[in-house]
């Protein structure tokens, strides 16, 4: 590849991830999984079936998968991710798994039809059942929340020739818009996006933000809502109070952004208190995926785009090349995998340059890689001079099969590196 100019590099990612997938052949055969991974299963086959240079194992992919579906639709009970109403490891996850293979390949159209109007149903179900004040976490966000579901649906076309589809894809969207709206809170205007207190996830949220907080990240936060409505916007979807929505939460995160060291940051968490007093705290401390800035750079980019706002496209493109080709010791990055690691920095290079064709993407591709693939190797390389901790760790990594989080992530981030051609990087936001 001329954009790697490295042969022997390519080769070893070639390497790294036809004997991982061999491996991963094998613990299927040799039933080392469990049905609780049926659906990141799917979604590592999907990506991987049709893949030119790698015919050696196209046909076990495609008996993998026909073997779960199979234990799917005699066993449904046991198959617990249809009882995970999210996108990421749920229902929704399942829905694009099996809408990607039909795309590829033609079949499962009825599946995957049936999957897209269950989770279009599901959603609408929620917001006709939920009261928005105070704001669940995990209502919005694009993990477990309407935005994430939302951003896939709009692109299912069987679902929009129906008029009562349409119907609830209006609803789901003037949820959204709803939630940009302010409310009292304690004598202050305060959007509704306002995660009280005794709402927060994490115990330590609640004892360090007692009023709450504001979401930025694109894993939980706003960011995701954002790109969904002005994907919405760019869809033609005439929905009142739309473009208000859309400018209230852009200009959220152009006003809470500073500048440091020539690069841009954003909050994770504002502390309520901060988001009334306007200032700034709790920046994201890595360039990772899940709160790094990378990601909500990207979002910001994709949402001019959609706009039509072709300066600030322009500024944010290259706000994301200063951040994708800084220092990689300032990525502050750790960990191979997608949601905060080296992964998550190659995945949204990759799909920028798709988006832009623009060389400047790829311009520290192969230092990316490299590092990438010496962690991933780190961690799996048998080293038995290690104690039980960091041994049960590693086994963990390698035989984690999930795309945010495991070693299945790292592979297909690998792989998506030398063909460009996996479109995982849709149900991150990032395509």
């Amino acid at each position: 590849m001329d954009y790697i100019e490295d042969n022997e590099l390519y080769n070893s990612v070639l390497i790294e991830t036809e004997k991982y997938i061999k491996d991963f052949i094998l613990r299927y055969k040799c039933n080392n999984f469990n049905k609780n991974e049926y659906n990141d299963i799917l979604l590592f086959c999907s990506q991987l079936i049709n893949q030119e240079y790698k015919e050696f194992y196209k046909d076990n992919l495609t008996e993998i998968i026909i073997s779960i579906l199979d234990d799917i639709r005699e066993n449904t009970e046991s198959f617990t991710s249809l009882y995970y109403k999210k996108m990421f490891g749920g229902i929704g996850q399942f829905a694009y798994s099996i809408n990607t293979i039909f795309k590829k390949t033609g079949k499962l159209k009825n599946l995957s039809h049936s999957l897209n109007q269950y989770l279009l149903n599901y959603s609408y179900d929620v917001i006709t059942y939920t009261n928005d004040e105070p704001t669940i976490f995990g209502l919005y966000d694009i993990i477990s929340g309407i935005s994430g579901s939302l951003y896939y649906i709009l692109d299912c076309l069987d679902l929009v020739s129906d008029k009562e589809n349409i119907r609830k894809i209006h609803s789901l969207i003037s949820f959204l818009i709803g939630l940009s709206k302010d409310y009292k809170y304690k004598g202050n205007n305060v959007i509704k996006f306002h995660i009280k207190r005794e709402q927060q996830y994490l115990e330590e949220d609640k004892k360090l933000m007692i009023d709450g907080q504001i979401n930025f990240g694109v894993a939980h936060g706003i960011i995701g809502v954002l790109v969904t409505l002005a994907k919405s916007k760019y869809l033609n979807y005439d929905i009142e109070g739309l473009d208000e929505s859309i400018m209230k939460i852009f200009n959220l995160y152009e006003k809470f952004c500073i500048r440091e060291n020539g690069i841009l940051k954003y909050p994770t968490k504002l502390p309520l208190e901060y988001y009334t007093s306007g200032n700034i705290f709790n920046l994201s401390i890595n360039s990772g995926w899940c709160y790094g800035n990378i990601s909500i750079v990207r979002s910001l980019m994709k949402v001019c785009k959609y706009m039509g706002f072709n300066n600030q496209y322009n500024f944010y493109k290259k706000e994301l090349l200063n951040i994708i080709n800084q220092s990689i010791e300032l990525y502050n990055l750790s960990s191979p995998i997608i949601c905060h690691g080296y992964s998550s920095v190659i995945v949204i290079q990759v799909s920028a340059y798709k988006e832009t064709k623009d060389i400047d993407f790829l311009k520290t591709l192969k230092r990316n890689l490299s590092v990438l693939l010496k962690e991933h190797k780190k961690i799996t390389d048998i080293c038995s001079n290690k104690n039980e901790e960091e041994l049960l760790y590693r086994e963990l990594y390698k035989e984690d099969i999930s795309l945010l989080e495991g070693s299945g992530g790292v592979i297909l981030a690998l792989i998506n590196s030398l063909t460009f051609n996996l479109t995982f990087d849709k149900i991150l936001l990032m395509d």
